[in-house]
C-alpha cells in the first residue's frame, strides 16, 4: 500500500541533521490501447513514515555498491511507458526528469546515489574513489580504467574537466547544472586517471549536487567536433546502455552495452519506452501487463488511481508514492500584467490552495511554502499566511485548514487582491493566456485555477501544449502564465535556492533576482550550524512569503508510482531526480510478490 514520507517525528530528525529537506519528487502522466480508468476502489489512507535523513559520505565506494549485483538475474526485456516524450536529449541542458529518464542510462556521473538498498549515501560511479583534503574545498577523483565512450574511444580526465566547466558554462541554458555555479571553482587533470575539483567554499550540498542525475560526463571528442547531440542517435555514451531508437509521439529505447565497465550490469538486455499520454490507456497497459514499469518515479497518475490499480491488478501491480517537491505557477515578469509586483501579490492572496489540493490531489498534498514542510515554517505558521488563511462559520482563522471540510478561503485575502488589481490599473479585469503541458494533473487543475482567478477579475485563456513545447516555451519566456511542479534534486535548502530564487535555476529562467534572498542563499550555504542556517531560512520565507515573486508557491506534492512485481530493484528513490538509470534493474518472469521496498 501507499507509503508516505512525513509525520512530526520526521521534522524532528530533520532539524536535527545537516541536511535540511525531505524527500521529494516531480512528476508526469501516460500509455497503449484505450479503456476507460478503473473507478477507485475504497482503500485505506496511505501511513505516514518518516525516513531520517542520512549523512552524505565521501568515503570511497567501488566495490560496496557492487555487493548485490550477485542477486540480479541476467537478460530479458522490459517495456515502460512515459508520459511525454524526452524533453531533451542534451542532459546538461535540462529542467525536468522529461531528460533525465531517456538519458541517465546512456552516460555516467562521477558520482551517484546508493541504488540498492536505497540511500541518500552518495556512492561511486565513474569514480572508484575520492577524498577531500583537509582545506575543505579540494576534491580528489580516481576514475575506473579502461572505461570506453560506445565509439570505442577511451573515457579520460580531460572528459571530466570538459564535462564539469560545460555543466556551469556561462551564457548557456543550464537549469539543473547550473545550481553548480555557486560552488564549483575549476578542477583539473592530475594524472591520466586523476581529476582535482576546487569547490569556492566548503558546502556538503556540492557532492550531492555532482551526483544528481544530470551532473553527467560527456564526451569532449564529439562535442569538440560540433556533433549535435540534442538529436537522440548522435549520442555517445558510456552509459549501462545505448540508444536504440526513438520515434517521436511513439517511443525510444535501449539496448545493453556489451563492454560495461562493472562486471555483470547491466542485467537486461534491452528496455523499450512507450510514449503514452493519456491516463486510461496508461492504466489499461499496467493492468493488461503490455507495459510493466513506469520509466521513473513520478507517474502522473493521482491517489486514487494507483490506489485502484494496485487493487484491480490482485497484487500484481504495487502502488508506492513519495513526497514531491513544491508546486507554482509561472509569472512572467516581463510581460504585462505580471510585470506588476501587485498582480503577481494578488494572485498569491486569491489562490484557494486546499480547493486545488482536494480537487486535483485528493487532498493529500501539504500547503504551499518555499521550503520543505516543518523545515523553516511549520504548517500552524502558514496557515496564518495572507493567502493561506481558512476561517470557520465563526470566521475565525483555522489551524488545520487542509484537515477540515467546514472551513472557507478568508474573503479579507481576496479583497485585498482586489484592491491590489485596481490599484495596477486592472480594476475592470484583464485577459492572460495560461499554458499549460499535456502532463501530470496540470489539465485537471486548469479549470479550477480559471475559476479561482476569475474571482479578482482575471478571464484565463487556456491554451494546453505538449509537454516538450511547453517547456521549451517557458524557457524562451513565451507565455504569460505558466505552471510546473519542482522535483527538487537533492535534499538540501540550497536546491531550493538555486532552483526557484537564484537566476538561471531550472524554475527561474528568465532571471528574477532579489538581493535579499541572494544575500541570506550565501550566507546559509556556508553556515555550519544547523540552528543558524534554520533561522535564515526563516528569514528567507518571511520575504518570499510577501508574494510578489514570479513563482506564487501551491502545495507540496506527492507522487505515486506503479511497479508490475516482475520488475526488481526499482525501489523508492530519495528524489526523483536520482538513480533514474536502468543499471540495477533486472526481470523475474515468475515473479508473484514484490521485491521487499524500504
Amino acid at each position: 500500500m501507499l507509503r508516505y514520507l512525513f509525520n512530526a517525528r520526521a521534522v524532528a530528525l530533520l532539524l536535527s541533521a545537516l541536511s535540511l529537506l525531505i524527500l521529494v519528487a516531480c512528476g508526469s502522466s501516460a500509455t497503449p490501447t484505450s479503456a476507460p480508468a478503473p473507478t477507485s476502489a475504497p482503500v485505506a489512507a496511505p501511513t505516514l513514515e518518516a525516513t531520517p535523513v542520512a549523512a552524505v559520505t565521501t568515503e570511497p565506494s567501488g566495490s560496496t555498491m557492487m555487493a548485490w549485483v550477485k542477486d540480479g538475474k541476467s537478460g530479458g526485456h522490459i517495456d515502460f511507458w512515459h508520459a511525454t516524450n524526452p524533453e531533451l536529449w542534451d542532459t546538461h541542458r535540462g529542467a525536468t526528469v522529461h531528460t533525465i529518464r531517456p538519458t541517465r542510462s546512456l552516460y555516467n556521473g562521477l558520482l551517484t546515489y546508493s541504488a540498492v538498498p536505497p540511500t541518500d549515501v552518495v556512492v561511486g560511479d565513474l569514480a572508484q574513489s575520492w577524498d577531500l583534503a583537509d582545506d575543505g574545498i579540494t576534491y580528489t577523483f580516481r576514475l575506473h580504467e579502461g572505461v570506453k565512450w560506445s565509439d570505442g574511444q577511451l573515457l579520460t580526465p580531460e572528459d571530466v574537466v570538459f564535462s564539469l566547466d560545460r555543466m556551469v558554462a556561462a551564457g548557456e541554458p543550464r537549469p539543473r547544472t547550473g545550481a553548480l555555479r555557486s560552488y564549483y571553482e575549476s578542477s583539473r587533470v592530475v594524472d591520466p586517471n586523476t581529476v582535482e575539483v576546487t569547490t569556492q567554499f566548503p558546502s556538503a550540498a556540492f557532492l550531492n549536487f555532482i551526483a544528481a542525475d544530470y551532473m553527467v560526463i560527456m564526451p569532449q571528442h564529439v562535442l569538440d567536433a560540433g556533433v549535435d547531440i540534442n538529436v537522440a542517435e548522435n549520442i555517445v555514451g558510456s552509459g549501462p546502455f545505448f540508444q536504440a531508437g526513438f520515434e517521436r509521439g511513439s517511443s525510444y529505447a535501449f539496448e545493453r552495452n556489451p563492454n560495461y565497465f562493472k562486471e555483470g550490469l547491466p542485467f537486461l538486455d534491452s528496455a523499450k519506452v512507450f510514449v503514452i499520454v493519456d491516463k486510461g490507456r496508461a492504466i489499461t497497459a499496467m493492468l493488461t501487463e503490455q507495459v510493466l514499469d513506469h520509466m521513473g518515479w513520478a507517474t502522473g497518475l493521482n491517489y486514487d488511481q494507483v490506489t485502484a490499480l494496485e487493487e484491480k491488478s490482485n497484487g500484481r501491480v504495487k502502488a508506492r508514492s513519495v513526497l514531491m517537491g513544491p508546486a507554482g505557477l509561472f509569472l512572467n515578469f516581463n510581460v504585462e500584467p505580471f510585470d506588476d509586483p501587485r498582480v503577481r501579490r494578488a494572485v498569491y492572496l486569491a489562490l484557494d490552495r486546499k480547493a486545488l489540493n482536494d480537487s486535483a490531489f485528493k487532498g493529500k498534498a501539504s500547503n504551499g511554502r518555499a521550503f520543505a514542510p516543518g523545515l523553516a515554517m511549520d504548517d500552524e505558521e502558514v496557515s496564518q499566511w495572507p493567502g493561506h488563511r481558512y476561517v470557520d462559520s465563526d470566521g475565525v482563522v483555522v489551524s488545520d485548514p487542509f484537515s477540515r471540510t467546514d472551513v472557507v478561503k478568508d474573503p479579507r485575502d481576496l479583497e485585498e487582491a482586489n484592491r491590489l488589481m485596481a490599484e495596477a490599473g486592472y480594476g475592470d479585469g484583464v485577459d492572460v493566456k495560461f499554458t499549460y503541458r499535456t502532463v501530470g494533473t496540470y489539465p485537471v487543475e486548469a479549470p479550477f485555477l480559471k475559476d479561482q482567478l476569475a474571482n479578482i477579475g482575471m478571464n484565463l485563456e487556456l491554451e494546453v501544449v505538449e509537454s516538450a513545447v511547453g517547456l521549451a516555451r517557458y524557457a524562451e519566456g513565451d507565455y504569460q502564465m505558466g505552471r510546473i511542479s519542482h522535483g527538487v534534486s537533492i535534499r538540501d535548502p540550497d536546491e531550493i535556492f538555486t532552483s526557484i530564487y537564484l537566476p538561471g535555476g531550472s524554475r527561474n529562467q528568465l532571471g528574477y533576482e532579489d538581493p535579499r534572498i541572494t544575500e541570506i542563499f550565501n550566507k546559509q550555504a556556508r553556515e555550519q550550524d544547523p540552528a543558524k542556517r534554520i533561522v535564515l531560512l526563516r528569514e528567507a520565507e518571511e520575504i518570499i512569503n510577501k508574494g510578489e515573486y514570479h513563482w506564487p508557491n501551491l502545495l507540496w506534492l506527492p507522487a505515486f508510482h506503479t511497479t508490475n512485481v516482475q520488475v526488481r530493484n526499482h525501489f523508492k528513490p530519495i528524489t526523483i531526480h536520482v538513480v533514474n538509470t536502468l543499471e540495477h534493474i533486472w526481470l523475474d518472469p515468475n515473479a508473484t510478490t514484490e521485491t521487499p521496498f524500504p
